[in-house]
């Protein structure tokens, strides 16, 4: 936690469940390699009338003088980050204790936005590099509370708008598994197409998690296995309250369509019809419509 006596003080915003900088291990079957980290976190800071007066003057000038050279590891964002903000910033991290070696990639975002029926606030996007205990410390400290004059106790109470949540499983293909998410306002699965099929497990906008093959993402070909599920939650707490923020994970579960195969004829032909239609029912349900292995039928 933030010791707000201590603005020098580290801070994780990660949960109890999830923890060290590369994310947590989750679980080691064999040949299955599992991680489960924090992808992004937006959070808002309200600019008070007090500090409007400084603060926002501040930003923009910041803005109009820095241009592209990346003064100080801020670097004004570009025309489509600003997304309509008056002044909108990436933040690097320092790689040493010179004055001009900063990190290639961004450790945050930071945009200043106006609300509806007046006021304004600071919306700060964290990478994964800014989620760690160095990257999260330089962005409150140096750009948050040096440039921005946000205090201690105002980033504690900064409300959390979401965070994303990805867990990686090396060794497992998408047809692998079968995945069901319970919540009152979960629709059934359904299949964006695109350049990369994705699997929601429900809409969307109601808090379902996503899979994807992000091998085939990555380009790394049909030889490796690598899927992904991301979950994006969108709390609504507090930042010193995001620690305490219940498992999402607990209302997704998975069923191995491996170990169920064994139990039904399934022939050669039909299996990968067969898989991707119990992906959109669920393996329960693809179970009960499909007879039993008939007695002496051949193997798979």
């Amino acid at each position: 936690m933030l010791d707000t006596t201590n603005p020098s003080a580290s801070y994780s915003p990660a949960p109890s469940w999830i923890s060290g900088e590369e994310g947590t291990q989750v679980g080691n079957p064999p040949g299955v390699h599992a991680t489960l980290k924090i992808d992004k976190l937006s959070i808002i800071v309200d600019v008070y009338p007090a500090d409007e007066d400084l603060a926002v003057p501040h930003l923009v000038e910041l803005y109009g003088i820095l241009g592209a050279g990346g003064a100080e590891g801020i670097v004004p964002a570009s025309w489509k980050s600003k997304k309509g903000s008056p002044a909108a910033f990436h933040v690097k991290l320092p790689l040493s204790n010179g004055p001009t070696k900063f990190s290639t990639a961004n450790a945050a975002i930071v945009q200043l936005k106006s609300r509806k029926g007046g006021g304004r606030y600071f919306r700060v996007e964290f990478h994964p590099l800014g989620l760690t205990p160095a990257g999260f410390k330089h962005v409150c400290e140096n750009m948050l509370g040096f440039h921005l004059m946000v205090t201690p106790e105002e980033i504690l109470a900064a409300k959390v708008t979401r965070v994303d949540i990805a867990l990686d499983l090396h060794g497992v293909r998408l047809q692998d598994f079968v995945w069901k998410m319970t919540g009152p306002f979960l629709q059934r699965p359904w299949v964006k197409c695109g350049k990369l099929e994705t699997l929601y497990l429900g809409h969307p906008k109601h808090g379902a998690a996503c899979l994807y093959d992000k091998a085939k993402e990555q380009g790394l070909g049909e030889a490796v296995a690598w899927t992904r599920l991301e979950l994006r939650p969108r709390p609504g707490v507090p930042l010193k309250a995001l620690p305490a923020m219940a498992n999402p994970w607990l209302k997704v579960t998975p069923y191995d369509i491996r170990a169920a195969g064994a139990q039904l004829y399934l022939p050669d032909l039909h299996r990968e019809h067969a898989l991707g239609y119990a992906q959109l029912i669920g393996l329960p349900s693809f179970i009960s419509i499909h007879p039993a292995r008939a007695a002496g039928a051949e193997g798979r």
